[in-house]
């Protein structure tokens, strides 16, 4: 797990639920607030400390795809023919292309299958 993760959970953890829960242990001894109320609330902000803490764990699980790499299993559209190297839009961005299926028309929806260099490799999708 990276560093930077393992400080967010703790932070959640104090913040979420040690705080408050020391704010209600004054008020208990104050006689402002019964044991019923705190260790209902207690229970209630620890069990949102440790949802959040597991969501942001979860999160952090696997490398980061970024760049060429995030883009294959993605559908796009051929902006110039790939005969076998153009133009195709996936999600709004230009990015050039090789076809691994042969000349692709302009406008024919694709599939990306891959990587070469900074480059995507590309089939007619279907």
């Amino acid at each position: 797990m990276r560093h930077e993760v393992l400080v967010g959970i703790i932070c959640i953890i104090l913040l979420i639920a040690l705080v408050p829960t020391l704010v209600m242990t004054y008020l208990y001894f104050t006689n402002i607030l019964n044991l019923n109320a705190i260790i209902l609330l207690s229970t209630f902000l620890w069990l949102i400390s440790g949802v959040m803490s597991y969501l942001m764990y979860r999160s952090q699980k696997g490398p980061t795809k970024f760049g060429p790499e995030a883009m294959i299993g993605k559908i796009g559209r051929a902006i110039t023919d790939l005969s076998p190297e153009g133009l195709v839009s996936i999600e709004g961005v230009l990015w050039r292309a090789i076809s691994i299926s042969g000349l692709i028309k302009e406008g024919t929806e694709i599939v990306v299958t891959g990587v070469s260099g900074n480059k995507l490799l590309v089939k007619v999708r279907g």
